[in-house]
């Protein structure tokens, strides 16, 4: 996949103006669509400027590609509200996940209670029969 040359291009942004496309990203360049001048560097291969407005860069440069460049979106900062929102799922998370190993540690400690107190009443019950068995 080959990258449209330097060059005067529709903005990708959708303003009616054209956009310098300096062959690997877009520049804060501008001129109004209806101007026939471009750049040194594009002249021989750029159409004229109302053409390259229409058909967009791919078309315009003979590139069978099909790539158009495409401005990247401005990082975003987030907002106060966001970051709350991130610090309290984090500290529910956390709870939730501490919670759950107590849970579990203690669901352990009683399955070992009741097999305890399991043993325990069979020894009972088995010393119970024995009583029954020298009382006759």
């Amino acid at each position: 996949m080959s990258t449209p040359v330097p060059g005067w291009y529709a903005d990708p942004a959708g303003t009616p103006q054209l956009r310098w496309w300096d062959g690997t990203q877009w520049t804060q360049q501008y001129r109004p669509a209806n101007s026939e001048q471009a750049s040194p560097n594009a002249q021989a291969n750029a159409a004229p400027a109302s053409q390259v407005a229409a058909q967009g860069p791919a078309t315009a440069q003979g590139a069978a590609s099909g790539y158009t460049p495409v401005a990247a979106k401005p990082r975003t900062k987030a907002t106060g509200g966001q970051i709350a929102i991130a610090v309290l799922s984090s500290v529910l998370v956390i709870v939730f996940g501490v919670t759950a190993l107590l849970s579990a540690g203690l669901f352990i400690q009683k399955g070992r209670d009741y097999q305890r107190v399991e043993s325990d009443l069979q020894q009972a019950q088995q010393e119970l029969e024995q009583a029954k068995e020298g009382s006759k």
